[in-house]
């Protein structure tokens, strides 16, 4: 909107948008007259998309609202909104079949995320043996799953409630509380914590 010559511009709140028009115009004499002709031409006037203007207004707030930290995340906007994570965000779960450009937005936010989980203490063991089903660490991925897996199950550590996999279209994601499908629903072997003991001592010596 039009700002007053000699106005400061308030700092935007969520709720509004700025938005701006260029109307091609020009100066005409008549006589001694100065005519100013907003050059409309013969053609229809513009149609207002809108549900484009609709969408542009909530990628503001919604933009505003992950920046300023009143939301945590793309699915408590998604579900505060009542709608799918995918519709918050079209490019959310493309993973390594995004385009180009979208994995390069997505850059700054993948480097505050590995920072993160570099944060945390883990220790990694060295399974020696080739992938595959039958393989040691086929049996501790499967069995490890198994057991933290919510599926169908009483939740004994359920996830936060601004945990993204919530708004996945993948049922067994929401159910299970883990970011997989696989082994999910499968009970556990609880012979795979005595392998994981001996790697941890072997790793540690």
């Amino acid at each position: 909107m039009p700002i007053p010559a000699g106005e400061e511009r308030d700092a935007a709140t969520p709720n509004e948008l700025a938005l701006t028009r260029f109307v091609p115009m020009r100066m005409k004499r008549r006589g001694v007259e100065m005519r100013l002709i907003i050059d409309g031409g013969a053609g229809p006037a513009a149609r207002v998309d809108l549900p484009l203007l609709k969408a542009t207004a909530r990628a503001y707030r919604w933009s505003d609202d992950l920046v300023s930290g009143r939301v945590r995340s793309i699915g408590e906007i998604a579900k505060r909104e009542r709608l799918t994570g995918r519709y918050v965000c079209p490019t959310w779960g493309q993973g390594a079949s995004a385009p180009a450009d979208v994995r390069a937005g997505e850059r700054q936010l993948e480097t505050v995320v590995s920072a993160y989980i570099g944060s945390m203490p883990f220790l990694c063991l060295g399974v020696e043996d080739d992938p595959g089903p039958d393989s040691l660490r086929g049996f501790i991925e499967r069995n490890a799953i198994g057991l933290l897996s919510n599926y169908h199950r009483s939740q004994l550590d359920p996830p936060s409630s601004s945990w993204l996999g919530r708004s996945s279209s993948r049922e067994r994601v929401r159910a299970s509380g883990l970011w997989n499908s696989n082994h999910v629903d499968e009970q556990y072997d609880s012979k795979f914590l005595d392998a994981m003991e001996h790697l941890t001592q072997k790793t540690n010596d």
